[in-house]
């Protein structure tokens, strides 16, 4: 039986009532409007006069105190809503108030919405872009999702801009081979590619196309990346995701990849120097959504997966700004399928905004460059052999090392954290500049009888079997279940509130309940903005912005970064950034001399 006709638009029988009433044994209530498809509630709404104080949180209160008195009405519920014309909130049923959100475009076309009222309003925006009768069905068909998150299971329901996005991508792959996707950092692009691969699964033919059940393959450049998305599609019970673990299994799956949705790293597209990739499929049924498609797709190894995959549709996605001067990555995927800016995910309440302190300047390091060349130079080499390399190269390690310069470092954390963020109920990450500054940082952490902290590091088989460093070795089932208690809120028992890491978690990982990173390791460009977005997600209502406190001088990197983006493209995440850099670059000559004093005492000049 078909309870609703998802094919057959008309086949479905819309009901809106007015005031309509709900009684069980000990309560009648009333909601405004209730929108019913064939006979079932799906949609309810609460409308309130704008010229009252509060009107939408009103209207949240009321309709959560209806579910409160009469939950079994709200079962089949889909969609909550708000209205008082000059604003309007849209939820899923059981979300808190705090996940009550605009719909700010019109979908699909502002100029329909135009012919019918010419100066729509924000309640006349949502209404026509959630109730049309073909957004409303697939709104409830493909754009919710059950997500099982630390034991808890979520509803969760597209924002906006998740849902544009995705079908932009879907008219996108009828006419041209693919595009770019630039969502800002904690805005929800893993759930963007969730809503949009289960979408072709349900449908199995993309109109208009020859795609028909196609292969989804979704390619990352970073392990941890991979284990993040794939993670969300399988917390929200996506059929069969398969994660690659080897680059024999990925030869296999592509040899016949209809109906799979495959998740591996860019890496497994890699051959013995000076062989060529084999084509391993001709099929023009593959679509790739390409996680941070600015980073290693220029390459061998991007050459490596189109020399494999030759007839696939390619879809990037980026969290951060192209540069102004780099055409790569249009060139490489198509032009932009869909933007969705800093500033408008802030004023969404979607994201935080950043600020930025630097503090202790005098163990500032300016001489950086080499390490950013560095990690630039060789960003498709394993952390292994990168940490193989380190070992050859600069005298700018030796001082970022020194035990007096972390100790120093440390104290001041220390007293930061216990006096501005664990009282607010907030955690934080130490970005250190390689592994054995980590296990520094934490020895000395100890010693000051720091909150618990954690190491999370790689492993590298050149270790000696005595190093500290092993001591430090974590399987991935223990990274997985401390990243997880990390994640929690803090109660006061023995909480886990610092993770140290090196090149581990700066992208793809998501816990709101960081609020600060100490930043001691000098990143830029891309790089640093991926790192700093790693605080700007959303938590508690005490959270009103992440906080990046500078421990390495990277004012200078900051401005870089505003400087290679337009201006539009970063207004709002680093815009609040901008007075403290400016305060931070006021003496340079003091950091400089602490630094010369820094390699006279390295090698002995000084004591």
């Amino acid at each position: 039986m078909k309870i609703i006709d998802f094919e057959n638009i008309e086949n479905n029988d819309f009901t809106v009532i007015n005031q309509f009433s709900i009684k069980n044994k000990e309560f009648t209530i009333i909601p405004d409007i209730v929108i019913f498809i064939n006979g079932i509630p799906i949609a309810t709404i609460e409308c309130k006069s704008p010229n009252i104080n509060y009107p939408t949180d009103q209207a949240i209160n009321q309709l959560i105190g209806y579910k409160q008195k009469n939950e079994q009405f709200f079962y089949p519920n889909q969609l909550l809503i708000t209205l008082a014309r000059y604003q309007a909130k849209f939820s899923t049923t059981y979300s808190p108030a705090k996940f009550f959100f605009d719909w700010k475009i019109p979908y699909p076309d502002i100029e329909e919405l135009k012919q019918i009222i010419q100066k729509p309003t924000k309640q006349d925006i949502l209404l026509y872009s959630i109730f049309r009768k073909e957004n409303l069905l697939d709104l409830i068909q493909n754009y919710i999702v059950f997500e099982e998150t630390d034991n808890k299971l979520l509803k969760k329901l597209s924002r906006y801009n998740q849902y544009i996005a995705s079908n932009k991508i879907l008219q996108r792959i009828k006419t041209e081979q693919g595009g770019v996707i630039w969502h800002t950092q904690g805005s929800g692009k893993s759930l963007t590619m969730t809503f949009t691969a289960q979408k072709i699964r349900r449908i199995q033919k993309i109109k208009d196309t020859k795609i028909e059940n196609p292969c989804i393959l979704i390619v990352t450049d970073r392990t941890d990346l991979d284990d993040q998305i794939s993670t969300t599609f399988k917390n929200c019970n996506f059929p069969n995701p398969i994660q690659i673990d080897s680059i024999k299994r990925l030869n296999e799956e592509l040899k016949n990849p209809t109906g799979k949705t495959l998740f591996t790293t860019i890496q497994k597209f890699g051959t013995e120097k000076g062989k060529i990739h084999p084509v391993l499929t001709e099929s023009e049924n593959i679509l790739v959504f390409v996680d941070e498609g600015h980073r290693t797709n220029y390459g061998e190894l991007a050459l490596n997966m189109r020399t494999a995959i030759p007839k696939s549709k390619f879809v990037a996605f980026t969290g951060t700004p192209i540069d102004k001067k780099d055409k790569s990555t249009p060139k490489v995927f198509g032009n932009y399928i869909d933007k969705y800016l800093p500033r408008q995910s802030i004023d969404d309440k979607a994201t935080v905004e950043i600020k930025y302190q630097p503090r202790l300047e005098r163990v500032h390091i300016k001489s950086s460059e080499l390490d950013v060349l560095f990690d630039e130079e060789f960003s498709d080499y394993t952390e292994e052999e990168r940490e193989d390399i380190k070992k050859k190269y600069g005298k700018y390690r030796y001082i970022a090392e020194a035990d007096d310069r972390i100790k120093d470092i440390c104290k001041d954390l220390l007293n930061h954290y216990k006096t501005t963020v664990q009282p607010e109920g907030f955690k934080a990450q130490i970005v250190t500049i390689s592994r054995d500054t980590a296990v520094k940082y934490k020895r000395f952490l100890d010693e000051l009888g720091a909150p618990r902290s954690e190491v999370m590091i790689s492993k590298n088989p050149t270790d000696k079997p005595d190093s500290e460093l092993r001591k430090h070795y974590k399987t991935k089932a223990e990274q997985r279940a401390l990243i997880k208690e990390f994640r929690k809120e803090m109660t006061g028992e023995d909480d886990l509130c610092f993770l140290i890491v090196c090149d581990m978690l700066l992208t793809g990982f998501d816990a709101p309940v960081e609020q600060v990173m100490y930043l001691d390791k000098p990143l830029r460009e891309h790089n640093l903005m991926q790192a700093v977005a790693r605080v700007n997600r959303t938590y508690k209502e005490n959270k009103t912005h992440g906080l990046i406190i500078d421990y390495c001088g990277v004012s200078k990197k900051l401005k870089e970064a505003l400087e290679i983006f337009n201006d539009g493209d970063v207004e709002g995440f680093l815009q609040p950034l901008l007075a403290d850099v400016a305060k931070a670059e006021q003496n340079p000559f003091g950091e400089i001399m602490v630094v010369c004093k820094l390699f006279w005492m390295h090698f002995g000049y000084m004591t």
